[in-house]
């Protein structure tokens, strides 16, 4: 096996790699701040790697206490996968972050998981902050590309009431952009619920772009006037449409 110590923390490699695997790789470190500048905490993370050359199988788990790595800090962070690549190949996981930050915005609790085959699985999330929640279930399929839906999501702020998907929105992933169709929200604050509906569309590169269009119907405006923006009393509801742009 192969070992590399800096401090306190440790590397350790093990095993074989030909036409099947065999390999095992373990890191542990108590002390986070041995590694650089602008790190802190402890961690330790291992991966299994087993199968075949066309079909392999890689399991991986991580922990870590008090981590910070820059702005970015998390009290408690948990996470395990398991998947088996190839034809037919499927997934699971589950990431839990406990009392994270990330510069002046704070996040108590996020936790996601993942679960099917890699061209079939369903992805369920929660993220709970001081402004608010956030819950939500996606299936869908990667092949080149993550090609799916969300089937159901929850989104309660402090300042703005309950928000809940109205159908299913298409949403396509790529190493090269992402759209989102058909995003629509119902507010369930007020007796007359009104709506929001989103398109959203972007590109990464050289050429990135981004552009988000929509509507909304019955938009309650008396929670604005709540949210202490230094503007005079807002009532009614507002009905429009949008389109914004940029790169």
């Amino acid at each position: 096996g192969l070992e590399l110590m800096l401090g306190e923390s440790l590397l350790h490699i093990q095993g074989r790699v030909d036409n099947d695997f065999g390999l095992d790789v373990e890191f542990t470190s108590p002390d986070l701040s041995q590694l650089g500048a602008g790190l802190e905490g402890n961690l330790s993370a291992y991966s299994q790697i087993r199968g075949s050359r066309e079909e392999p199988i890689i399991e991986l788990s991580a922990a870590g206490q008090n981590i910070v790595a820059g702005k970015v800090a998390a009290s408690k962070l948990d996470g395990t996968l398991l998947l088996t690549a190839g034809e037919g190949g499927a997934i699971e996981g589950k990431v839990s972050v406990t009392d994270s930050s990330m510069g002046d915005y704070n996040v108590s609790l996020v936790d996601v998981s993942v679960d099917g085959k890699i061209a079939e699985h369903t992805i369920q999330g929660s993220l709970e902050t001081e402004l608010g929640a956030l819950s939500f279930a996606a299936t869908g399929g990667y092949d080149e590309r993550w090609l799916g839906s969300f089937s159901s999501l929850e989104l309660l702020l402090q300042d703005y009431g309950s928000w809940t998907l109205q159908q299913q929105a298409a949403l396509e992933l790529s190493v090269n952009g992402f759209q989102l169709d058909d995003f629509c929200l119902t507010n369930t604050r007020h007796d007359n619920s009104g709506s929001v509906c989103l398109f959203l569309e972007g590109s990464v590169g050289e050429a990135s772009s981004w552009s988000v269009n929509g509507s909304f119907d019955r938009f309650a405006l008396q929670p604005i006037s709540e949210m202490d923006l230094g503007l005079p009393p807002l009532n009614g509801s507002l009905d429009g449409t949008f389109d914004v742009r940029g790169d």
